[in-house]
């Protein structure tokens, strides 16, 4: 068996014979019984209530959340040629976590919260260093910042639901940059023998990318988009920032800026971000559309063979 240690396993999970009345708001538990909830509103439809099977009962710090698990049909997907009709590319980035093909911005005030929490953390391990580990006050401020750290990790969740759900109501397909966020974030110290040089400025870059968490908005987008029948395009990210969306001249002298790009072409100026989810929506499209003529063209073959 594996060592559990204390804080790490704080969930346990009932795989059958649960039952929930929403309109008491209670849970049927095996073992423990009827348990009461408190929920903002109906969970779940009429119909959704029926196929509960299983749930997760979880605990963090001093509150306790339960998760359900039900068995629901996914829609069959929408073809690529639709999808491509209404679609929107969106670039992730450290200033602006998430700006679409549109214009529009997501998670820069969740961003700003969440500096600002971990300003506080900083201050509150400092004053952690000089109490005597174990004291009535060390276990005091060691509470404040475990608080802190769930307040962050509620903001992510938070901006990343609502500006998922909202992109997918507004867009029946979504490009984004296929993103190797684990090699992106990698440490620049290198070696003994071989040292990296801006060690200190690599470390506080992998911070704020890290910050706003961009690989679970895109787990949130994917897994929301399958129940709801859309897209979810990933395109290959080499050149998409120093590409110009008007003319497709590629130099990295395009990108004047963090947020400056001006086409030494073409003369054409954007904020650069934009161009980029310009760049990436129009490569989704070309995927989906690909798509689209290799399944027409995989349909004719088939009827010339029948016949």
């Amino acid at each position: 068996p594996r060592f559990k240690r204390r804080g790490k396993y704080e969930s346990i999970r009932f795989p059958q014979f649960v039952q929930l009345d929403q309109e008491h708001e209670r849970i049927y538990l095996p073992k423990i019984g009827w348990v009461r909830y408190f929920a903002d509103g109906r969970v779940f439809s009429t119909e959704q209530a029926a196929q509960v099977h299983a749930a997760t009962l979880i605990r963090e710090r001093d509150e306790y959340y339960i998760a359900f698990e039900i068995r629901t049909a996914v829609p069959a997907q929408m073809p690529g040629a639709q999808a491509a009709q209404k679609c929107v590319g969106i670039d992730r980035g450290v200033v602006n976590p998430v700006m679409t093909s549109d214009g529009a911005v997501y998670g820069a005030e969740a961003q700003e919260r969440i500096k600002r929490a971990e300003e506080k953390i900083s201050r509150l391990q400092r004053s952690l260093k000089r109490r005597t580990k174990g004291s009535c006050s060390w276990r005091k401020v060691n509470d404040r910042i475990s608080r802190l750290h769930t307040k962050k990790k509620n903001i992510n969740h938070d901006w990343q639901h609502k500006s998922s759900t909202e992109l997918l109501q507004q867009y029946d397909s979504i490009a984004a940059e296929k993103l190797s966020i684990h090699r992106m974030t990698k440490s620049a110290g290198g070696t003994a023998e071989h040292p990296g040089t801006h060690v200190s400025a690599k470390s506080g870059l992998n911070r704020s990318l890290l910050r706003t968490c961009p690989a679970e908005f895109i787990r949130k987008v994917e897994y929301k988009a399958k129940l709801k029948g859309k897209r979810v395009v990933l395109v290959d990210p080499r050149h998409t920032s120093q590409r110009c969306s008007r003319c497709g001249y590629t130099a990295p002298k395009n990108r004047i800026s963090q947020a400056v790009f001006i086409c030494q072409r073409c003369g054409f100026i954007e904020h650069a971000d934009l161009n980029a989810g310009l760049n990436i929506k129009r490569a989704g499209q070309a995927q989906l559309a690909g798509e689209a003529s290799r399944h027409e063209a995989s349909g004719s073959r088939n009827l010339s063979a029948a016949e």
